[in-house]
């Protein structure tokens, strides 16, 4: 296994849509080391997910992962979850805003709506089909990975999800709310210091 090298926002790779995997492909080494070492990669980095994109590689495959991490210290436990193909559907209209971090966006939160309820159905590593009505945390970590990405992936689609209150989608909104949250600590801590 492997630490692979994790695109930093503004690389082009994440802004590229991700094919899917042919199913008779997912058994195969080539793929099997991948999810191994995006496993390996997403531990070493103590994050909570991790899409393909984000180490180069344009799949539609994420890893997600909340056990003991640093960076989410009061986080629900998700157990290791290898999703290929996913397919997110909201379930509800509703949406929540959440503080949510990304590797490929290093030291930043922002606040990202996310939709309250979504059916995810996916393929596992083992070739095996899923299909998950994930809980509310889970549900963010699902969302996130698997297609609706905040500021950098989109692993499901060419274009990320739209947002209910701005018709803006979401990578459009969290890199602005991002940047206002920047620009007002920074300002903060002028007047501070």
């Amino acid at each position: 296994m492997a630490i692979l090298k994790v695109a930093r926002l503004g690389h082009p790779v994440l802004r590229q849509p991700a094919d899917p995997v042919p199913v008779e492909a997912i058994r195969t080494p080539e793929i099997q080391r991948l999810i191994d070492d995006m496993v390996e990669t997403m531990r070493e980095y103590s994050g909570a997910g991790l899409a393909a994109n984000q180490v180069h590689t344009l799949k539609q495959i994420c890893v997600i992962e909340v056990k003991d991490n640093p960076r989410y210290p009061e986080g629900e436990s998700i157990p290791l979850t290898v999703l290929i193909n996913p397919v997110v559907t909201p379930l509800s209209t509703d949406m929540e805003d959440g503080w949510e971090g990304c590797l490929s966006v290093p030291d930043m939160r922002g606040v990202v709506p996310r939709h309250t309820a979504v059916r995810l159905e996916a393929y596992d590593r083992l070739y095996e089909r899923a299909r998950v009505m994930p809980g509310r945390d889970s549900t963010r970590a699902a969302c996130t990975k698997a297609g609706a990405v905040s500021t950098t992936v989109a692993s499901q689609a060419a274009s990320p999800p739209v947002s209910k209150r701005s018709g803006t989608s979401s990578t459009t909104t969290g890199s602005r709310r991002i940047r206002a949250r920047a620009r007002k600590a920074l300002d903060e801590r002028r007047t501070r210091g």
